[in-house]
């Protein structure tokens, strides 16, 4: 009986063991399977770019053509994150590009740091075809300077605002290799900040190579059903930002005046990706309070002539804790425009004094899909119809 006992224990503690060893690997198995599925694949590519800087100006410096050198590090995404999935599984990753802007003399060189999304937009198992967006910040080396620089009427201070679409091709050359071309369109403005600001618009022919491998193309997608629920949401804000007075060229050499405003609206989220936002913003700018008091374009209340009122409507599109924020809008109040543009620019009531618009990130410090009440983080670029007004950020409060 004793040996029968034996004999049955033996049997239970392996019966234990191979649940336990096949546990295990049954688990290691799925675990190899989700990692197939949900993670990324870390993805380089290497872009060199030609172009030449279109002129937006009449009085305008001499150019030649550009070369850009652009490393994109990244990884394809496959639905890991819920965003992800959400966009569409883009590559995503971060950008940098250097190079000589057509004029060493005047215009410099230029070295810019930039994240970016890139979206495969055809189905062929030959060639691809991409979509990347990009933008980030750049450094200028040689910028205007009213003594030593002051042909270069296109970038008033060494940091300024990056932006890239580029349409890309590419062709696989083994296992590994992709060779790459298309065309690319950057714009480079310091949002103002500085005068002058005409501003880079550079149209580009590119070629390079992409490191690829087939986990790229063969790896499945795990898609995240959206089952948030319409909710409406309250969000105030506060809001600053710096310009120097002036249009686009001039007066250069003046000081960053601050700007100072307040917001409030209601917001909609139909959905996790998706946020719509109908607002009203009160801006007060100290340039134009001072302008207008040396100036005597006012003799009652400077403080309400020098500010405006605005009603925007937005479209915010929520990656993770990451917001992309688009805002059109048209005034409501902006007497001082009006009256400077009229008796000191003796120039006619265009769209600029009507229309104004806003591009920004946010970054939310709560997860903005399941919080109950968030607090928001936002740098951004106002501009007049297309041009820059000020830079500026924001924090707001959203329940």
């Amino acid at each position: 009986m004793s040996i029968v006992n034996s004999v049955k224990k033996d049997l239970l503690l392996h019966l234990l063991v191979g649940l336990l060893v096949w546990s295990v690997t049954i688990n290691k198995t799925v675990a190899r399977i989700n990692d197939t599925i949900n993670k990324s694949v870390p993805v380089t590519s290497f872009n060199l770019h030609t172009g030449i800087i279109l002129k937006n100006y009449p009085t305008f410096p001499s150019r030649s053509i550009a070369f850009l050198g652009q490393l994109n590090l990244g990884q394809q995404t496959f639905g890991y994150k819920k965003w992800q999935s959400d966009i569409l599984f883009p590559e995503s990753g971060l950008s940098v590009m250097a190079g000589s802007l057509g004029d060493q003399h005047v215009l410099g060189n230029v070295i810019g740091l930039m994240p970016y999304l890139m979206w495969r937009v055809n189905r062929s198992t030959s060639w691809d075809l991409n979509l990347r967006l990009g933008m980030g910040f750049a450094w200028f080396t040689n910028p205007y300077h009213e003594i030593s620089n002051p042909e270069n009427t296109l970038m008033g201070s060494s940091l300024a605002n990056m932006t890239q679409v580029a349409v890309i091709a590419g062709v696989p050359l083994n296992d590994q290799i992709n060779f790459e071309t298309g065309f690319s369109f950057v714009h480079f403005s310091n949002g103002h900040t500085r005068l002058p600001n005409l501003g880079i618009n550079m149209p580009c022919l590119f070629a390079g190579i992409k490191l690829r491998t087939d986990k790229v193309f063969n790896r499945n997608r795990f898609i995240h059903p959206d089952t948030l629920p319409d909710r409406y949401q309250m969000v105030v804000e506060l809001l600053g930002g710096i310009h120097e007075f002036g249009e686009s060229t001039e007066p250069t050499g003046g000081i960053c005046y601050p700007i100072y405003g307040f917001g409030m609206g209601i917001r909609w989220l139909p959905s996790r990706l998706h946020t719509f936002t109908a607002s009203i913003e009160y801006n007060y700018y100290s340039s134009f309070y001072d302008f207008s008091v040396l100036n005597h374009l006012t003799d009652h209340q400077e403080w309400l002539y020098a500010s405006t009122i605005i009603v925007y409507a937005g479209h915010e599109f929520i990656l993770g804790h990451l917001g992309l924020d688009t805002r059109i809008g048209f005034y409501m109040h902006n007497p001082f425009r009006k009256d400077y543009d009229s008796q000191i620019l003796h120039v006619g009531e265009g769209a600029k004094l009507i229309n104004s618009n806003k591009l920004g990130f946010n970054w939310y410090i709560f997860d903005p899909i399941n919080a109950s009440w968030n607090l928001r983080i936002g740098i951004y670029i106002k501009a007049n119809l297309g041009q820059a007004d000020y830079t500026g950020a924001g924090l707001a409060i959203i329940f």
